[in-house]
């Protein structure tokens, strides 16, 4: 891993599905303390997420919406081309968390590795395994979090 002397270890490069629900509750004006109770996260893990550049630009972006929003100004309209893509990605993301459970292992691990790509979770890759098969792992809290971040995408 290559360390730069500014660069936090914990620095976040990208936002998930649930940076981006801590992201909407702080815009709502939720203190850190509830959103980590809400959540099921430490204060903690809260105060690293929220600290991250990544964050703050975010946070940054959606306060300014959602201040012009209450002048009465909407500026995001969404058209029929977007609301049928958002619904389109949900159908999807449904039919591929259903494939979890597929009978034919070849399936199921696909589908494993795409939801735990598409939310954020790395495989672990060694040379031997990557001949054989992928190979993922992901302690307790990790499943939860994946857990979680499958229930926000389907009740988005």
């Amino acid at each position: 891993m290559n360390k730069n002397k500014n660069e936090h270890p914990n620095q976040i490069i990208s936002l998930t599905p649930r940076h981006l629900k801590i992201v909407d509750l702080c815009v709502k004006g939720w203190p850190p303390k509830d959103i980590a109770s809400h959540l099921g996260m430490s204060n903690y893990a809260i105060s690293i997420i929220m600290k991250s550049p990544t964050f703050k630009h975010e946070f940054a972006i959606r306060r300014a919406i959602h201040e012009e929003r209450d002048d009465g100004v909407d500026i995001r309209e969404e058209d029929e081309v977007t609301k049928t893509l958002r619904e389109g990605a949900r159908a999807a993301a449904h039919k591929l968390v259903a494939h979890i459970d597929s009978v034919e292992d070849s399936i199921s691990v696909k589908s494993c590795a795409e939801v735990l790509d598409r939310t954020g979770y790395t495989k672990k890759k060694d040379e031997v395994a990557a001949i054989i098969a992928p190979t993922i792992i992901i302690n307790e809290k990790e499943g939860k979090a994946l857990v979680e971040s499958m229930e926000m995408v389907g009740g988005a």
